[in-house]
Order: C-alpha cells, then structure tokens, then sequence
C-alpha cells in the first residue's frame, strides 16, 4: 500500500517529536532546516500508522539499512517499506514484496541538459508531445527513482 501526505505543515512539530523513539528524534533534530525536520517526522507518522492499519503492528520495528543506504526492518524482513520526500510531500509504501516509491513535486522548468541525461529518446519524445510536458517529465523520473529504490542502488534519502 502506498500512503502520501502532502501536508507536513499541519502537524505541531514538537508534539510529533516528543512521539518519536529517541533515536529518531535525535536524527530528525540534527536536520538543519524546519523542512527537513517536517519531513522526518511526517514520513514516520506515514510509516508508523501504516504499520499498524496493514500488519496491525504497535510497536515500530528495529530500523536497519542495507550497504547501499537502504532501510529495513532487521526483526520482520517479511515486511518491506519505503520513504521518500519532496518540498510539498512526503510517501511511504508498505508491502510483503520489495518494492520503492518516489513522490515529486511537478517541476516548474525542464532544463534540456537534464532532460537528454536522465530520458532516453523514446521518454524524451513523448515528454516534447505531452499536454503538460512538466507532468510527464515528472511522471517519468518519479517512475525511474522508485525503480532505482526498489533494488537500493544509489539512495541518497536523507530521512529514510
């Protein structure tokens, strides 16, 4: 299952903080901006209530992550999760199998540099065809890092 929540303003931060194990709370406070921090604790908010709908799991399991940076639940490895962010979102996935999920905001301009670097041309054509071509662009790329998540190569999630 995968569960979104695009409003990491609308919680009182110290409250949800003070609900946090200590380890994470010591994490989430060592982020240098109220974002960040924001985004820490709402994916975990995410993760936690996920948690206790689909396995009707109380009590978070132990948080371990993989050599290539990502996490999982060293006492439940039937249990596969994953965190993502952007400025206006946060997501989590919950599932038996391995899986990865992204959550982007849409962008605002599509640099063509970046555009030749990260699509091949079959994405590329459809993204100079496209309505909006800033969706597809972002529909593309979200696709391309949850795949990337999903097998834990080159993860650089800073609040996983």
């Amino acid at each position: 299952m995968i569960y979104v929540n695009d409003d990491i303003t609308g919680f009182d931060l110290d409250a949800a903080l003070a609900d946090l194990p200590e380890w994470r709370r010591e994490k989430t406070l060592r982020f240098r901006t109220d974002l960040l921090r924001r985004q820490s604790v709402a994916v975990w908010i995410l993760l936690r209530d996920a948690l206790r709908r689909d396995f009707g799991i109380e009590e978070m399991p132990e948080i371990d992550f993989t050599s290539a940076g990502k996490p999982f639940f060293a006492s439940r490895q039937d249990i596969h999760f994953n965190l993502s962010h952007c400025r206006e979102a946060v997501a989590c996935a919950v599932d038996v199998e391995p899986m990865g999920v992204d959550v982007e905001a849409v962008v605002r301009k599509i640099d063509d540099a970046v555009l030749r670097e990260v699509l091949n041309d079959e994405e590329i054509a459809r993204v100079l065809a496209a309505e909006s071509r800033e969706e597809e662009f972002t529909r593309l790329w979200t696709m391309k890092e949850s795949a990337v998540k999903l097998t834990g190569d080159g993860l650089t999630d800073t609040i996983a």
